[in-house]
This record gives structure tokens, C-alpha cells and sequence, in this order.
């Protein structure tokens, strides 16, 4: 089995980062970390996108800036769009913008044969006095196994696996 880098969610500073233990990088087999990592990398605005503050003197399309060489695929860009999402209303056009943008980003999986299935869902959840889109995943693996992640109303990290 392949593994990749592991990256754990740490849920007071709401970040992901590298584990480092006995002098050396933990790995495991990587879809946790594909998801987060294709999840919280924001992709590059489109000039179709309605960009957040777009009314402000410079506007700011965000993106990797490593598909700006030579992409393998013209159009084949790490991350997601959720970030158009941040300062969004809960309604349910922007849930399913979110689920759509969750889709869209672990599609890559399914394409290059890494999973057989990625099925992403969301829903409105209650966080101190306001209201979030919570976003979960589960892939189905090649062996069948599924793995779910998903994050709750604040925003912890939650990997299960079948």
C-alpha cells in the first residue's frame, strides 16, 4: 500500500499541519490527508465566480500557485472553491454551492482510480449564535472499506473508518 505525508487536524487553531515524531514525518495511506488538503487549499477563482469583497480595489482570486506552471491538465487545479463560501449566508443555494465545491475538489480521486466513490453531503448546524455549513465525506475505497470524514458544528475533524 502507498501511504503519503499525514497531516492531523488540530481543532483549537483550526489548521492542519505535519506530524513529526522519532525523527521522522508519520504517514498513512493519504485519503484523510487528500481530503483536507484538496478541501483547504483554495483553488483559484474563475472570472464566472462571485469573489468575496470582489468590491474592494484589488481583488484577490487566491490559488496554489503551483498550477500556474505547466499544469499536466489544462484545467486540473489542486484545492477547492469553498473559501467563496466564508463570509456566505447558511441558505440552502450556498449549502449546495458548498457540497458542489466539496465534490468537485475530491473528484480527482475517483478520476485517477485511487477510490471508487466519493459521495459528499452538508447541512446547516448551529455554532455559538449563528449557523455553518458542515461538510462530510465518504469514500469508498477500492477494497470497498469507506472512510467518512466529516467536520461538525465546530469544525472538529471526525475520521471513521468502516
Amino acid at each position: 500500500m502507498t501511504t503519503d505525508l499525514k497531516i492531523r487536524w488540530d481543532n483549537d487553531l483550526f489548521e492542519g499541519d505535519f506530524i513529526f515524531e522519532d525523527n521522522d514525518f508519520n504517514t498513512d495511506e493519504g485519503l484523510a490527508t487528500a481530503v483536507l488538503i484538496s478541501w483547504f487549499t483554495d483553488q483559484r477563482a474563475s472570472d464566472e465566480d462571485d469573489i468575496p469583497n470582489a468590491d474592494s480595489e484589488f481583488i484577490d482570486k487566491r490559488g496554489w500557485w503551483g498550477d500556474l506552471v505547466d499544469p499536466v491538465v489544462v484545467g486540473d487545479e489542486i484545492g477547492s472553491k469553498l473559501w467563496l463560501l466564508n463570509r456566505a449566508k447558511t441558505t440552502q443555494e450556498n449549502i449546495t454551492a458548498g457540497i458542489d465545491y466539496g465534490t468537485a475538489a475530491l473528484e480527482w480521486m475517483k478520476e485517477d482510480g485511487i477510490v471508487k466513490d466519493v459521495l459528499v453531503t452538508g447541512e446547516k448546524q448551529k455554532y455559538n449564535n449563528d449557523y455553518i455549513l458542515a461538510l462530510q465525506a465518504e469514500i469508498t475505497k477500492a477494497d470497498g472499506n469507506k472512510l467518512n470524514i466529516s467536520f461538525d458544528s465546530e469544525w472538529f475533524a471526525t475520521l471513521e473508518e468502516d
